[in-house]
């Protein structure tokens, strides 16, 4: 039932307090050394007449148990009391129990008085001990079953990655008060917006905010991409389906990357969520990216202001030491940092003088309590190279690269960098990774650089998440992405040598080049052989178009690769890239220049061309073109066939789009005094839904067609209006949107901790 391993020590130890506490009904405590002398929890801290010895033996044996339980004779002895009491959660036989009881036959009764695996379990299920199954964060999480949950729902997407993500993190989970108020806020709102500085715990407080609602049967939609689309393919419009959504660094991971159509997909997606009991969404983001965001685009700004009070910062100031000591703790523990280690941290209270550092950051602590880093130094060092950490943040991964790094590392590091700043497929990487070590003269074959490197570099820089039929490879954390971008910023060495050994063009295209070296990628687009280069997503034509008209260039050398690329840069367009394809498109109408050098006008005489060319195209910009070539004098009677078939179904996958969740829009917006109590009364408000709906598709399909020609006869409206109209389950919308919510806040805000608790812990 309960996952005991998934406490450290500490936390073992208190909810075992909180167990005799309950069933002894009486006041305990928990002593740090000196004061305990070797009592774990007792009545008083004078002469205690309980005492309860606690033994945390999850994962270990019963002779390692016994043995440790015989030291504890003496002190039993030492302190006499009435009552004792040992509790393990190692999981006891009888015959265990007999063994222990006779190790101690003056101070227990009988195997009543000792407590296994067994005998916590049953008592923590009974209901009436439910608050503190529901105190303890990590035991609810397991208790409730949640990862048999994740692993046997039906989950889309990326949601296998994220659920191994979590996985290997559960035992760090801290329930901070931050926690605590980001929940409540998606309790009230149904969204939530968590925005905060690098490394505070933005993407930890998303992960246990997903668990709180995976034990409550909802399904995870999840991408690594943060692609909009893909989650709104995949959100259920069904009212009776639980789905939480997240967007983890929705806007960049240490960048800004957002697309002029983001604010409207999400926009829409924020709506349909906002109205609807059964669906949640977490969004999060740095705070410095969020407002470079809001700078640029007033979409996005205005639609962030809708949304403020759905808005939680993330401040370090909020964190309260204890928490601060709770993370520091659970790094140490989890990691198995060896006890040399651990004792120098507990020495002269360094531990406090670390949660106190001004610098404390969740993601040094990450750092500082990995095994290859620790070990880097001697457990007399560990404290001093923790603080110096800590005193020089921004130099967390500079003695990775610098100092403990061979050719092959760096070469590596800097290649995926180039591909991704999220996570790449193993063999596209080893690919792009051999490619650049043959350049640097590294040519022994004998055996394999990638494997040895990645097997270095695994787990301290580099973390491999399997999928289905798939291994994918990403950085630790995003701090390392952070340091590679400025480190390459500052090197034009480097960036020139990433371009002139990348095999995918957007190895190119991601680097930041300085103006030194900017000068190389228009050389490289006159190479005979750059519509040769491989791409990951859209296709070489697409990327060369967009350079030679990001740079004006008019060569004659150039003429049949831009033609080429005019005709063919439709091709692979991934979703993400179809708004950035239609700003390229007009930049070719609006220079004139450009588009009468390199006869442009031909190509988009050829109805064939033409509908490959425009078919991605959004409605507004069709109208944009088709209104150029009119002025050109370029349209005939089969140019003008071929813009109706492509707004045709181009207004259809808009209308789809635009017009998505609109139906619980239209209820909210109805003026009912109180719920639905008849099936009469369901009927009526559908059908009503249903009339407006109607209205609204016949609306935007007259906007939409208007611009082609009088000659686009509109009479398809009732087919459009019909087919549109099957998307939707309005009689779920319905009962959905007056079906009242059973989200409630289990937790309790606990914020009575002070320096002694911080002491205890360190110092049992």
């Amino acid at each position: 039932m309960f996952d005991f391993t998934m406490l450290n020590d500490y936390e073992f130890e208190s909810l075992c307090k909180d167990i005799m506490q309950m069933y002894l009904d009486t006041p305990l405590y928990i002593f740090p050394r000196g004061v305990d002398q070797g009592i774990d929890i007792c009545d008083k801290g004078t002469r205690p007449e309980i005492m309860i010895q606690v033994k945390h033996y999850a994962n270990s044996s019963f002779s390692s148990l016994r043995r440790s339980l015989k030291e504890e004779i003496a002190k039993v002895n030492k302190h006499n009391p009435s009552k004792y009491i040992i509790m393990t959660s190692y999981s006891l036989t009888r015959q265990n129990k007999i063994e222990i009881l006779n190790l101690f036959p003056k101070y227990m009764k009988n195997i009543s008085d000792i407590w296994g695996k067994n005998e916590i379990e049953s008592f923590l299920a009974e209901a009436k001990n439910t608050d503190i199954v529901q105190k303890n964060f990590k035991l609810w999480i397991n208790a409730s079953n949640v990862l048999s949950i994740i692993q046997n729902q039906n989950i889309y997407l990326d949601s296998y990655e994220f659920l191994e993500d979590i996985e290997s993190k559960i035992g760090l989970f801290v329930d901070t008060k931050a926690y605590i108020d980001a929940l409540n806020k998606i309790i009230e709102h149904n969204i939530l917006i968590i925005v905060g500085a690098p490394g505070v715990g933005k993407s930890t407080i998303s992960e246990m905010i997903i668990l709180h609602y995976v034990a409550k049967d909802y399904s995870i939609r999840y991408v690594t991409n943060n692609d909009i689309s893909d989650l709104k393919k995949a959100v259920s419009m069904a009212a009776d389906k639980k789905e939480i959504i997240l967007l983890d660094d929705f806007l960049g991971q240490h960048y800004l990357k957002i697309r002029e159509d983001q604010p409207n997909e999400l926009k829409t997606l924020l709506s349909f969520v906002n109205r609807n009991k059964s669906k949640k969404i977490i969004l999060n983001s740095r705070i410095t990216i969020l407002n470079e965001a809001r700078e640029i685009s007033l979409k996005f700004d205005e639609l962030m202001n809708r949304y403020e009070v759905q808005k939680y910062l993330v401040d370090l100031d909020q964190i309260s030491k204890y928490e601060k000591a709770k993370i520091l703790y659970n790094h140490l523990f989890f990691n198995k940092v060896p006890k040399e280690y651990f004792k120098e941290i507990a020495r002269d209270n360094n531990y406090m003088k670390i949660v106190n550092h001004k610098n404390y950051n969740p993601r040094i602590i990450e750092y500082v309590t990995k095994k290859r880093n620790f070990e880097s130094v001697t457990p007399k060092s560990y404290y001093s190279y923790i603080f110096e950490k800590m005193d020089n943040p921004t130099d967390v991964w500079q003695d990775e690269f610098e100092n403990r790094m061979v050719i092959e590392d760096r070469c590596l590091m800097n290649t995926l960098y180039s591909l991704t700043d999220t996570q790449i497929e193993k063999s596209v990487l080893e690919r792009a990774f051999n490619a650049r070590i043959r350049d640097e003269g590294i040519l022994d074959t004998t055996y394999n650089h990638f494997n040895k490197t990645m097997k270095r570099l695994t787990n301290s820089l580099l973390v491999i998440k399997s999928g289905i039929n798939t291994r994918n490879i990403s950085v630790l954390n995003p701090s390392i992405n952070d340091y590679v971008s400025s480190e390459i910023k500052k090197n034009q060495n480097e960036q020139i040598k990433i371009m002139e050994n990348a095999i995918y063009y957007e190895q190119v295209r991601r680097i930041d080049f300085s103006n030194e070296t900017a000068s190389f990628i228009k050389k490289d687009l006159f190479r005979d052989d750059i519509l040769q280069f491989k791409t990951l997503e859209n296709s070489i034509f697409y990327y060369f178009l967009e350079k030679v008209v990001e740079n004006d260039l008019l060569d004659k050398r150039l003429f049949e690769k831009v033609r080429l690329s005019v005709e063919r840069a439709y091709e692979n367009l991934s979703i993400k890239e179809r708004s950035d394809y239609n700003i390229l498109i007009e930049k070719l109408f609006f220079n004139e220049e450009f588009f009468e050098f390199y006869d442009l006008a031909s190509i988009f005489k050829s109805e064939e061309k033409l509908y490959h060319i425009i078919e991605p195209l959004n409605t507004e910009m069709l109208s944009f073109v088709f209104k150029e070539l009119g002025d050109q004098e370029l349209i005939t009677s089969r140019i003008l066939d071929t813009f109706k078939t492509v707004i045709e179904k181009t207004s259809f996958d808009e209308l789809c789009d635009e017009l998505t969740f609109k139906d619980y829009e239209i209820v909210s917006r109805m003026q009912i005094d109180e719920n639905p109590q008849t099936d009469e009364d369901y009927q009526m408000i559908e059908e009503e839904v249903i009339s407006d709906l109607s209205e609204s598709i016949a609306q935007n399909l007259e906007k939409k067609f208007e611009f082609i020609s009088n000659e686009l006869v509109i009479e398809r409206q009732e087919i459009f209006i019909d087919n549109l109209l099957s998307e939707y389950d309005v009689a779920n919308t319905v009962y959905g949107y007056f079906t009242e919510s059973d989200d409630e806040n289990p937790f309790v805000d606990r914020t009575d901790h002070d320096d002694n608790l911080i002491k205890v812990m360190f110092e049992r």
